[in-house]
């Protein structure tokens, strides 16, 4: 019986040894190389430093879809193009995310040139808008923007030390309501036409978020071809994470640690544990903590829905999540009520409805408060894997 026993716990620690081994808890985590504040200085072209820094902001699902092209007879210029290969299509059938998301890394860009000591100079869509069904051909052709560095003075500002923080912090948030003065400060970040920021903390207006919150996300739980999307996203140990370096991760749920690992390691021995129950279950859960733990709501409201509208919506998210940061406050999005593809239609119709007046459309949907613990930065790419044909 002794000898049994033995065997059994033997095996038992040696499958729990492969187990982790095989997840790669060992390894470096190079896929949170470029939150270091020295990341950057690795390259010695102005260009490529910038956009070391501007590959930190927040942006939808984590697909990074950046694609950048240098000029070949000028060190100073460069070209932004929206990446083909990293779109999350099931949510984002329109690129109204993606779109948004090149606003948020331009401000980043933007903070770190002023850094560096030089003004962007930016020509947006210079090829034209790309239309709002675009092929991907059409998005190949057409330019984001075209970037010309030119030569300043450095200039320090207090948000450029908050672009090393997580961009998007999904635990529980204290829900003590933000003082008038955070509201005036928040919002005073907002200087673009036809864009404007509504915060909404408290009485129906919160109730009906809230609820929007929670119904769009069963509705978007239950659509098997949206979750298997987001299963495919899912990088379920080190290895992946090092391999992929976009989509998501335990760490996006703020588990962290050992309870990390061994989750990661049931899941590389057991991947069939990776199923579309599991995966729906995660994202209530998650959902709901998020609509319950909050000091309220951002919107970002504009008239018009021109994508030189998503991309400066784009910037002044940045620009609320770096100033949040300096107050002590983190923000999620939490953008399912607005995704455009056609079983969510009732629910984006109803929250335009009570939220917006006539030709606004709702580019941004947030929680804002303060974190009850800190989280890890989330897997970012190599600066170099996103520029075309390397250096």
């Amino acid at each position: 019986m002794t000898n049994v026993i033995l065997i059994i716990v033997s095996a038992f620690l040696l499958l729990a040894v492969f187990s982790f081994v095989a997840e790669g808890f060992y390894m470096h985590k190079s896929y949170l190389d470029p939150w270091n504040k020295d990341y950057y200085k690795k390259y010695n072209d102005p260009r490529t430093q910038i956009i070391a820094h501007g590959i930190l902001a927040a942006n939808g699902h984590n697909m990074q879809n950046w694609k950048f092209k240098y000029a070949p007879d000028n060190d100073k210029n460069f070209d932004v193009y929206l990446e083909t290969n990293r779109l999350a299509t099931e949510v984002d059938p329109y690129y109204t995310q993606a779109t948004i998301s090149q606003g948020t890394m331009f401000e980043y860009m933007a903070l770190a040139g002023n850094k560096l000591g030089y003004d962007l100079k930016i020509t947006l869509f210079p090829d034209g808008e790309y239309s709002r069904d675009a092929s991907k051909e059409e998005l190949k052709q057409k330019r984001v923007a075209h970037i010309e560095l030119e030569k300043t003075e450095k200039q320090q500002s207090p948000l450029y030390i908050e672009m090393f923080k997580p961009d998007t912090y999904r635990v529980a948030y204290k829900k003590s309501r933000l003082s008038p003065g955070d509201m005036e400060i928040l919002q005073s970040q907002n200087n673009f036409k036809n864009i404007r920021v509504v915060y909404i903390g408290k009485g129906e207006k919160y109730d009906k978020i809230k609820n929007y919150v929670i119904k769009s996300a069963e509705i978007e739980s239950g659509i098997e071809r949206i979750m298997r999307e987001s299963i495919k996203l899912f990088r379920k140990n080190e290895r992946e994470k090092n391999r992929y370096r976009y989509g998501f991760s335990f760490e996006g749920s703020a588990i962290t640690g050992f309870k990390m690992h061994l989750m990661q390691a049931l899941l590389t021995v057991f991947p069939g544990m990776s199923n579309l129950a599991a995966a729906r279950d995660a994202f209530m859960t998650q959902t709901k903590m998020a609509a319950e733990n909050n000091a309220g709501f951002f919107l970002i409201i504009s008239k018009g829905n021109s994508r030189h509208q998503q991309f400066n919506a784009g910037r002044l998210y940045s620009r609320i999540q770096l100033t949040a940061h300096t107050l002590g406050l983190a923000i999620q999005p939490l953008s399912q009520a607005i995704e455009e593809y056609p079983e969510m239609k009732n629910i984006y119709d109803n929250i335009h409805k009570d939220m917006t007046e006539e030709g606004e459309t709702i580019l941004m949907l947030f929680r804002i408060g303060e974190p009850v613990s800190e989280v890890p930065g989330s897997m970012r790419m190599d600066v170099e894997n996103l520029i075309e044909g390397g250096f």
